[in-house]
């Protein structure tokens, strides 16, 4: 009776070791809201846009403790396409009353950051790091 007792543990313990070794792992850490494909080769560009237009999407109620809101954004520099993007695609935090109040954004405010293009490889095309307060 030990002997399988034993074996049956000496056989749960190789299968743990052996199996936790399988996970699928991202190839490099989670940053700017994109996981890398990588190798991947980057340029760096500062980056201004304006708010052109909040629009709450989701009220608070009994499901939803809290508002949500789309933030359009038009670039002014040529970081990113001529035309109008959403900050909500472009950060990985909810866009709520409280986050639009911290960080002064209201239409017409100023939105600053770093647009990251690809140069070489297959990883996201572009990555943006919007300055937050």
């Amino acid at each position: 009776m030990r002997i399988c007792t034993f074996l049956f543990a000496l056989f749960i313990t190789t299968s743990l070791l052996l199996f936790s070794g399988c996970r699928n792992q991202p190839s490099a850490p989670r940053k700017f809201g994109f996981i890398s494909g990588g190798p991947c080769t980057y340029t760096t560009t500062a980056f201004e846009a304006t708010i052109s237009s909040i629009r709450q999407v989701q009220a608070p109620d009994i499901d939803h403790h809290t508002d949500t809101y789309e933030v359009e954004l038009r670039f002014s520099d040529g970081a990113s396409s001529k035309k109008p993007q959403l900050l909500n695609d472009l950060i990985d935090i909810p866009v709520d009353s409280t986050f639009l109040a911290k960080n002064g954004y209201e239409p017409g405010a100023p939105v600053t950051g770093k647009v990251h293009k690809i140069t070489k490889g297959t990883c996201t095309p572009r990555i943006y790091e919007i300055d937050l307060k």
